[in-house]
């Protein structure tokens, strides 16, 4: 007879039965079961179920067989709990495990099989496991949860590099089932940005977790104002300043509730940048290697640590550089073209011997190349490299014109991950252990030789094609580890 509850094998199964008098002898019989004999597709003589025990364990002159085909089946689980269906006696055993929702094999579903070693031992391990609590009920799909979480970006939607970033961050949580809000500050104003900041803590209902930018000098204030409140924090895209460092510590550390600081690696792409266009001036200029190159440097802003490392990452090159190489100018231009314009103009005409320039964002990269055509007309442009975190079409188009040498980018994918991560902590898979608390994302190069695969790549933004909860282990149980490569999540 089958089970007296549940649409049979094929299909949701919404009660069963913890049969626990019998698991004793289930464990040493379980390997090499025939199970062949179980679903119809196999047994073409069956006429009927037989969930007997006689009928699961193995005769006395079957062959073990190694490996068995059976088919997926899923059951069906309820609002309060959910049964872990095993081989049991008589009927599937049914283990607690509310919230979970657990993929179970069984039954002849016809087309969708798989080849399962051993398989009878995997339930009945899997069904101990689960039974004394050593498998997190949060680690599988129908366990995660849908968190509110609130970002506070420094600069307006139609910035070229934080449209990009909030728009993949949108795709990403709409997918995962995650409640984002954005707000959006003014730009390169801490103040503005406390401000809002404090809007989104007076909100009622409070949200589960708020993004914060880590302005210089600002992150403290923001740290003990959400640790009053409750919110969880998570600290992104810049950099945090030696002087916060010492108000502030680490994640999880004097902000309990401060769980995750997240970058991308500015030290490395500053060095980077600098590195790729100081050889690339030397071949194009024909210098040797007791000649000097020059290079003229626009910067973001003193506030934040993007600006700063990368700065540092300039420094650090040019420090520890073999060959004579010099930077004619560092300054700061605020992220901004029409200062960036400006400033460059009165650069290049100080500094008309200039081989490279180096930019901290796109936006100054164009600025450098127009201002370099308003100051000198007529003359090869030098070699100019930037930083697009969004990968913008124009760079790429400016690429291929030969105006920009050198783009690093990638970096706006923070967001997604970001989104994953939050919600696996939230669903108590929480990072630590793989990731720790400070997680740094590495840009990518493009320059003449890989700049076409990088632009084929980007060339439809189509975000909502992309499937965000592969990188999530609340929806993805069997990953192992998280991959941050941009190339791994657009694959």
């Amino acid at each position: 007879m089958p089970p007296a509850t549940g649409m049979g094998l094929v299909g949701p199964l919404t009660t069963a039965t913890w049969m626990a008098p019998r698991m004793a002898d289930l464990l040493p019989s379980s390997v090499g079961m025939p199970f062949r004999y179980l679903p119809k597709c196999y047994n073409g003589a069956l006429d009927y179920y037989d969930f007997s025990r006689d009928s699961v364990f193995p005769r006395k002159n079957d062959p073990l067989e190694q490996f068995v085909t059976l088919p997926i089946w899923c059951s069906g689980f309820s609002a309060l709990g959910a049964r872990v269906p095993l081989w049991g006696d008589g009927l599937f055993v049914g283990i607690d495990m509310s919230p979970a929702r657990f993929l179970c094999f069984g039954g002849c579903l016809r087309g969708f099989s798989m080849q399962v070693a051993l398989l009878s031992r995997i339930f009945i391990a899997f069904g101990v496991l689960a039974a004394f609590g050593a498998i997190d009920a949060g680690a599988f799909a129908g366990g995660c949860t849908s968190p509110t979480v609130v970002m506070i970006v420094p600069d307006h939607e139609e910035n070229t590099f934080w449209g990009p970033y909030t728009r993949f961050t949108r795709a990403a949580a709409a997918d995962l089932g995650i409640d984002l809000r954005l707000v959006f500050a003014e730009p390169n104003d801490r103040f503005d940005y406390l401000e809002r900041f404090i809007e989104v803590q007076a909100a009622y209902p409070p949200a589960d977790y708020v993004a914060v930018f880590a302005y210089f000098a600002g992150l403290p204030q923001v740290l003990e104002l959400a640790q009053r409140t409750g919110n969880k924090v998570v600290t992104f895209n810049s950099g945090i300043s030696d002087t916060d460092r010492v108000i502030v510590g680490t994640p999880r550390t004097r902000f309990s509730n401060w769980i995750l600081h997240s970058q991308a690696a500015d030290l490395e792409a500053g060095r980077l940048q600098a590195s790729a266009i100081v050889g690339r001036a030397r071949k194009m200029f024909g210098l040797s290697k007791t000649e000097t190159v020059r290079v003229t440097a626009l910067g973001g802003n003193l506030t934040t640590g993007a600006s700063l490392e990368r700065r540092d990452g300039l420094a650090a090159f040019f420090s520890a550089g073999d060959l004579p190489e010099t930077v004619n100018q560092f300054v700061f231009a605020n992220w901004d073209y029409e200062r960036g314009f400006y400033t460059a103009k009165g650069l290049f005409q100080r500094y008309p011997e200039t081989h490279a320039v180096w930019t901290a964002s796109f936006d100054l990269g164009r600025a450098a190349i127009d201002a370099w055509r308003a100051v000198r007309p007529g003359k090869p442009l030098p070699i100019v490299g930037t930083i697009s975190g969004g990968w913008d079409a124009r760079a790429f188009e400016m690429m291929e014109r030969k105006e920009l040498d050198v783009v690093l980018g990638g970096h706006f994918s923070e967001g997604a991950w970001l989104m994953a991560l939050i919600q696996d902590y939230d669903s108590g898979l929480d990072f630590i252990d793989e990731v720790g608390t400070e997680l740094y994302f590495p840009l990518e190069l493009a320059g003449p030789g890989n700049f076409e695969r990088i632009r084929e790549t980007f060339r439809v933004r189509d975000w909502d094609r992309i499937d965000f909860k592969r990188l999530s282990k609340c929806h993805r149980p069997l990953l192992e580890r998280y991959d941050f490569s941009l190339r791994n999540l657009l694959r």
